[in-house]
């Protein structure tokens, strides 16, 4: 009996090793894609912002685009294929989710640059790290970090939205009175509602031992999650909307504030999982 128990606990052990380099394998491939992407993106916004190779980068980026659409055709026939013949990918490097999820992001981007060149190159120059950052926390940290780090993106990015309209409209970094002046209640009910929802999704979750749903698979939280965290996150972002109809500047700031508080939830989930 005893040398059975050793036995199954080197299986587990084995097990756990495999998946934790397949996990590294994943993480690898993604970073690679993603830093091939970037130079590319790097070397498309020289020869546009250049004076010679002008129509070459142009044309690349025709290229780029169209090439985007016919993978993501590919990956999702692979991914249909795959879920068909129900193949077990818990061991496999190449996923039909992530390949697809990969694919999808790859045309967004491809997507954005073919149609507003050198400005969507600069901002995917933060888009595409903080996508494999994202990730990076999906596959390696608790679910609670991964939930925070997502609501801090999508925050970050609807203060920067937000905040870059204001200045368009208007010219200067004054308040939304004059820029959203008939749609302000709108918005401020869609700001409370939304703050609203998130708050209930995540108070069902608690109750459902971190799941969203009973009976699903969608995990926002670890069975024991504390989750001040998670609700902090959209809490400091409504608070900082609701503030910007009064005064704009405030979601410049409120910018930063959200990525500091996720460096700090960054160095605590660190601290706490190093612990164990």
């Amino acid at each position: 009996m005893a040398r059975k128990s050793e036995s199954k606990n080197n299986d587990k052990t084995e097990l756990m090793r495999i998946k934790d380099e397949v996990a590294g394998s994943r993480l690898l491939v993604l970073l690679c894609v993603s830093i091939a992407y970037i130079f590319l993106l790097m070397f498309l916004h020289n020869a546009i912002t250049g004076i010679t190779h002008i129509v070459l980068a142009f044309a690349a980026l025709k290229v780029i685009f169209f090439v985007s659409i016919g993978l993501l055709v590919l990956a999702i026939i692979f991914f249909i294929v795959r879920r068909s013949k129900k193949v077990d990918e818990e061991l496999k490097v190449f996923t039909s989710t992530n390949v697809l999820a990969t694919f999808i992001v790859f045309l967004l981007a491809s997507a954005l640059v073919y149609k507003y060149d050198v400005s969507a190159i600069k901002l995917l120059y933060v888009a595409i790290p903080v996508w494999f950052i994202i990730y990076m926390i999906y596959k390696m940290y608790i679910r609670d970090f991964f939930t925070v780090t997502l609501s801090c993106t999508i925050g970050i990015a609807v203060l920067f939205f937000m905040y870059h309209v204001s200045l368009t409209a208007t010219g200067v970094t004054g308040s939304f009175f004059s820029t959203f002046k008939p749609a302000q209640p709108v918005l401020i009910i869609l700001f409370v509602l939304i703050a609203a929802l998130f708050c209930f999704l995540a108070a069902k979750a608690k109750k459902n031992k971190g799941f969203l749903f009973k009976d699903d698979k969608i995990k926002i939280a670890a069975a024991n999650a504390n989750y001040v965290p998670i609700y902090i996150a959209p809490a400091i972002t409504a608070v900082l909307l609701l503030v910007s109809f009064a005064y704009s500047q405030v979601l410049f700031y409120g910018i930063f504030l959200l990525a500091a508080f996720w460096l700090i939830m960054f160095i605590y989930y660190t601290y706490s999982m190093m612990k164990k």
